[in-house]
Formats: structure tokens, sequence, C-alpha cells
């Protein structure tokens, strides 16, 4: 079984990424118990359950509650009993914890989206306008620090950010197509 997983800090284009990479994915069922995920199907992946609910800010795992991780070795027998591939973005299950599990019921490919640091401090203070929300700058260098070290611990696969999203899903798409993975 696979898990796709997305990292990189906020501002990073994790949300804009997936939403390039699903959208010729079929959108089959909405769930919201245990938690939010959705059901898609892919024409290159079969079943994809992605976790958490699409929304046009702070999408993916955000969508989570901080207790999630507690469904996850459940999710996983029952995403191996329908023969699903598991994807995620974001935050909420970044872990060792999860990348771990992920790890112990197939195989893990992970992702990391790299950006130049001013760039993702440009687009999370361009987001605060357009939402009104705004996002501590000591928390997201914390978050920044996280996912550089997870992507350096699971040897993570490198995306560089200031590609187009339709170029860096081709080189995900790629990466995935040769049987490559980081497990």
């Amino acid at each position: 079984m696979d898990t796709i997983y997305l990292i990189g800090e906020p501002g990073s284009g994790k949300t804009t990424l997936t939403k390039e990479l699903q959208k010729d994915w079929a959108k089959v069922n909405m769930y919201d118990k245990p938690f939010k995920y959705q059901e898609y199907e892919s024409p290159n992946l079969g079943k994809v359950l992605s976790l958490g609910w699409d929304r046009l800010h702070f999408s993916g795992t955000d969508t989570l509650g901080n207790t999630v991780i507690t469904h996850m070795p459940e999710f996983y027998k029952y995403a191996e009993q329908e023969g699903a591939t598991i994807y995620g973005e974001g935050d909420r299950l970044a872990s060792r914890t999860f990348f771990d599990l992920a790890k112990r019921h197939g195989k893990l490919h992970l992702f990391y989206l790299d950006i130049d640091l001013d760039v993702a401090a440009s687009r999370r203070e361009a987001r605060s306008a357009e939402t009104g929300k705004t996002q501590n700058p000591s928390w997201a260098r914390g978050r920044a620090t996280k996912h550089r070290n997870l992507a350096a611990l699971y040897e993570a696969i490198e995306l560089p950010a200031e590609l187009p999203p339709s170029e860096i899903t081709q080189i995900m798409g790629d990466y995935l197509s040769y049987g490559k993975g980081n497990a």
C-alpha cells in the first residue's frame, strides 16, 4: 500500500499543488467519520483516500482535529482492505509517528516543497491580506525547521516550489510511475 505525503513550510504551496494534482481525480465521496477525508478515483493511482477536506485556504490536514493520529492505525487497516492509496499534505500529520505508521503499512512517498524563506513569508503575507488571518512568524519558522528535518530524516524527494504547479505534479507523477519510493 502506498502513502503519498506532501510537506513544506507554511506558504510553500502545498494546497495549491494538491489542487493541481487532484484536478483529474474524480471525487467519489466525502466522509466526516471517524475524521474528515475524501475518496477519489485517480486515473493513475486508482482509489485514493485523501486526508482532510478541500477549502480555499488552509485545506488538507489543516481541517483535521489534533487527535486524528489516534484514528490512523484503524484507517490504515481499512485502506489496505480497500486497496487504496492514502494522500495527505500539511502539518497536522507530518510527524515521525505518522510516517513510521505509513512505512509499516507499505511504501511512503514523501515529497518536500523546498522554497526560499522570503518567498514563503511573502506568500503568507498575501494570504493573510486575503483571509484576515495571520500566522505567527515564529510559529512559521518552527514549522519550516520541522519540515526540513523530517524531509532529511525520511529522505524526501525535494520539489522546487518556484516551478509552476503543473510542472511540479509532473515531477511527482514521473517519480511515482517509475516505482521509486523513499521507504
